[in-house]
């Protein structure tokens, strides 16, 4: 499967849909993207966790590791979990 521009295998997107929950359990993240925040801000500290995440990857999933590094990738990818709606990234209705 196609996603974002690679092939992602099944290890792959379960490895993505766990990546995005625990970014969703971040209390910082949540506190920033509930705020009343810029987007730009929303983005850098978006960024900031997505690298903090990503980094547990680097020894058990390293492939994963190294598609997620991809700028575009990791851009697209941010892109889509900020405009996911709040209940469905941090758990809010």
């Amino acid at each position: 499967m196609s996603l974002f521009g690679i092939e992602l295998t099944e290890e792959d997107k379960l490895s993505l849909k766990n990546f995005e929950e625990k970014l969703g359990k971040d209390s910082d993240l949540r506190k920033s993207h509930l705020a009343y925040n810029s987007e730009s801000n929303k983005r850098d500290i978006y960024d900031e966790k997505f690298e903090k995440a990503l980094f547990g990857y680097v020894n058990d999933r390293f492939y994963f590791y190294k598609k997620m590094e991809d700028p575009k990738i990791r851009k697209q990818i941010i892109n889509v979990i900020i405009s996911r709606p709040h209940r469905r990234t941090f758990g809010v209705i």
